[in-house]
């Protein structure tokens, strides 16, 4: 081959490449969440250090641990970057060390502080809409 036709082949995949980087943004390669806030009640109650998960088939979940007052921002790839749009199943968990790791597990037996049926996606009744145009702040109020 003749120096000059790779010459050109080097010139036209360089434009290439940077024709595709300006069709595709600048950005970090992510899609854009929409900030998620809420809060979490049970009997009436704020309920803090609760375990919230957002879950959508198709869609990367989001999470977010509850505060002293109950309330929580999802986050899904940086902290309280909020979720993707779509429609999620919620679950919600709390839990407390019932006993010590035994047996040599590292892992010790844990009791459920909330009802079981809202740490099951499909039982827990629990189904919000992300939506990029909404204001995306969600109350969870639990019950036995």
């Amino acid at each position: 081959m003749k120096p000059y036709f790779n010459a050109w082949v080097l010139v036209l995949g360089s434009l290439l490449l940077t024709s595709l980087a300006v069709s595709f943004g600048c950005g970090n390669g992510r899609p854009e969440t929409c900030s998620v806030t809420g809060q979490v009640l049970y009997r009436g109650r704020a309920v803090p250090g609760a375990d919230v998960i957002f879950l959508c088939e198709g869609n990367r979940p989001a999470s977010a641990i509850t505060d002293e007052a109950g309330h929580f921002e999802l986050t899904t790839f940086t902290s309280a970057d909020g979720a993707l749009p779509g429609k999620y199943a919620v679950i919600i968990s709390k839990t407390a060390p019932r006993n010590p790791a035994q047996n040599g597990s590292p892992y010790p037996d844990v009791k459920q502080l909330l009802p079981r049926q809202y740490t099951n996606p499909r039982c827990s009744g629990l189904e919000v809409t992300v939506s990029p145009d909404g204001e995306n702040d969600f109350t969870f109020e639990l019950h036995d």
